[in-house]
């Protein structure tokens, strides 16, 4: 178990750092993205914002307040300051953590999929 966790730490922090020019808007609808469930509007229902606002989120066309970040963390079971910190409202720094929350175990199934078939058609 330790052997697993130290690997997906070492592979988060690989992502992490192969993506440094990510802003904190990019971040945070690739933060969404990994954590919807069912359809936008079930989600968005869920969380307490309105289909619309997932949709920009996914989009990467809107900034969430800190308000509907936090509405997010909780409604998907997540550290409010670690999505904080994904929204780009606080540095890592601030929120005294690393930003390396997505393992494959924080993914849905689809989001899996889509990097797969991604990773495959940039293959040909």
């Amino acid at each position: 178990m330790l052997n697993s966790q130290v690997h997906t730490n070492v592979i988060n922090l690989h992502l992490w750092q192969a993506m440094p020019t990510l802003v904190g808007m990019e971040r945070w609808s690739d933060y969404v993205r990994a954590h919807v469930e069912g359809t936008q509007r079930e989600f968005a229902l869920r969380v307490g914002v309105g289909e619309s606002t997932v949709s920009r989120w996914l989009a990467g066309q809107v900034q969430p307040t800190a308000g509907q970040v936090i509405k997010f963390a909780r409604a998907v079971g997540k550290s409010p300051i670690q999505a904080l910190v994904m929204a780009g409202q606080i540095s890592p720094e601030e929120g005294h953590m690393a930003v390396t929350d997505l393992g494959l175990g924080d993914l849905n199934d689809g989001t899996i999929l889509e990097e797969i078939a991604r990773r495959l058609a940039a293959k040909r």
